[in-house]
């Protein structure tokens, strides 16, 4: 009976992990210090205002249009316009 309820705990437990890396933004696209991504990151994370995050966002996006962090780019371009009740 022990061992069945550590199973069930364990299960449970993974069960909770995987839902908390569901939730994370970009998972799988790690980005490494001193590169574009890096900088991206410093400057949407440094910004006190959703506008200067969206400055951040947008710069970043016309001079890496063709890098493969964009879609992360749109998810937080998502989460910003959300802090701005801006749905469309």
């Amino acid at each position: 009976m022990r061992k069945m309820s550590i199973c069930l705990f364990v299960l449970g437990w993974l069960v909770f992990a995987g839902l908390l890396q569901a939730q994370q933004v970009c998972p799988g696209l790690p980005y490494v210090a001193n590169t574009p991504e890096d900088e991206l990151m410093q400057a949407v994370n440094g910004a006190d205002k959703p506008e200067e995050q969206i400055a951040a966002l947008d710069k970043y996006a016309q001079a890496h249009a063709d890098a493969k962090f964009m879609p992360c780019v749109d998810e937080y371009y998502t989460m910003v316009y959300l802090k701005l009740n801006n749905y469309d």
